[in-house]
């Protein structure tokens, strides 16, 4: 015997897939914005070595999305609600904040010279 759909079971199904399916590329999105913006910086250095088995939050992974293990949220004054925001989109991501300007879009932070 053959499964049998529905129009509308199918249709259901097809919503609720695109429904999830935009909320992850819109928060793909908004974290790729928010490290293009310039106000949050990944942190290499020799004292927070990258792992590279930290696992994107959600099902961002099979977006191809990689996690985050330290960040630092650029903040304008210390009451700036970005830092929940960032919490927000980086959950997996230990938060650091720094209050100051926002460094140029061509520089990395912390700004390094030695590293093209």
């Amino acid at each position: 015997m053959k499964p049998r759909f529905t129009i509308r079971a199918i249709l259901i199904l097809m919503t609720l897939l695109a429904i999830f399916l935009g909320y992850h590329i819109n928060w793909i999105h908004q974290r790729s914005a928010a490290i293009e913006d310039g106000w949050i910086a990944e942190v290499h250095n020799y004292w927070t070595p990258d792992d590279p088995h930290i696992a994107a939050p959600g099902l961002l992974g099979l977006f191809g999305q990689h996690g985050y293990g330290r960040l630092t949220v650029i903040l304008s004054s210390d009451d700036d609600p970005l830092l929940s925001k960032a919490a927000s989109l980086f959950p997996e991501a230990s938060l650091n904040s720094w209050v100051g300007p926002v460094p140029p879009k061509n520089q990395r932070w912390p700004y390094r010279p030695w590293v093209n």
